[in-house]
């Protein structure tokens, strides 16, 4: 795993689990450190193409039980962004991994909001 996906991995963690509207939902992990690096080994095979043929199935079921509001993905994509933006002014070098980690992101967002069941009802 290359160490600036950990790095953005940790950061963007740290934030999250401070944030006062998707804070509580970090909070419930209990291998936390342990969670980080499974995150980080997934975004790793996932840009360097070293992914399970189907990590979309896992990622749609951890997910499922965190009876997620609409708008707490809203905030989790803005606060990811905000760590992708933040590396990439002090590692241009890394621009296109960087947005292309960006796209795998949106492309998260999508299959999370066409799986039924994985957001709150109004």
């Amino acid at each position: 795993m290359k160490k600036w996906i950990l790095q953005i991995t940790q950061d963007f963690y740290q934030e999250a689990l401070n944030d006062p509207l998707i804070g509580y939902q970090f909070r419930k992990i209990e291998d936390f450190d342990q969670h980080i690096q499974r995150i980080a080994q997934f975004w790793s095979h996932r840009l360097y193409h070293t992914a399970k043929p189907n990590p979309n199935v896992q990622f749609q079921q951890s997910h499922l039980k965190l009876n997620l509001n609409r708008g707490e993905l809203g905030r989790w994509l803005v606060l990811f962004e905000k760590q992708i933006q933040n590396y990439q002014e002090t590692h241009p070098e890394l621009k296109n991994e960087l947005n292309r980690w960006w796209q795998m992101v949106r492309d998260f967002e999508q299959v999370m909001l066409q799986t039924e069941g994985m957001f709150k009802s109004r």
